[in-house]
C-alpha cells in the first residue's frame, strides 16, 4: 500500500519547509539503517513501541513534491480496519523526526526517526 508521508519544497500544514535535499538525505539514510535491516515500522500510536506495531516500511522515496512509503500490514493481528481508514484518507502516516529548523526550514541536520498514524496529516492534503 502506497501512502503519502510528507511535502518537499513547500509549506506543509505545520508551516514548515522540508527542502528536496534534506527528505532525499533523510530518506537515503532511514532506507540504509531502517528499511535494508527490517526495522522500519509504523507504529498505530505516537509511541515507539512494538505493541502499537501496524506494519513495515518497504520503501521510502519522493515523486514530485511528495515523499511516499510503500507500506506491508503486519499478518499476526488484524489490521484490516486501520488499512481500510489509510486507504480512506481517515488516517494518515506522519513522520517524527529530530534536526533544527530556521525561520520554518528544516535543516540539513533532519533524520527520520519513525512513522505512526494519526488523524491530522503532517502534509497538505
Amino acid at each position: 500500500m502506497k501512502a503519502k508521508i510528507i511535502d518537499v519544497d513547500i509549506p506543509n500544514s505545520n508551516d514548515r519547509i522540508y527542502p528536496r535535499i534534506v527528505v532525499e538525505n533523510a530518506f537515503k539514510k532511514y532506507k540504509e539503517d531502517m528499511i535494508d535491516n527490517g526495522r522500519a515500522i509504523i507504529f498505530s500510536k505516537k509511541e515507539n513501541n512494538l505493541d502499537y506495531a501496524y506494519g513495515l516500511v518497504k520503501d521510502i522515496y519522493i515523486e514530485g513534491s511528495s515523499g511516499y512509503v510503500d507500506i506491508t500490514p503486519l499478518t499476526h493481528k488484524d489490521n484490516s480496519e486501520l488499512t481500510k481508514l489509510i486507504e480512506d484518507k481517515q488516517i494518515h502516516v506522519v513522520t517524527s523526526g529530530i534536526g533544527g529548523i530556521k525561520e520554518g526550514v528544516i535543516q540539513e541536520d533532519f533524520l527520520l526517526d519513525y512513522l505512526f498514524l494519526d488523524p491530522e496529516p503532517s502534509y497538505n492534503l
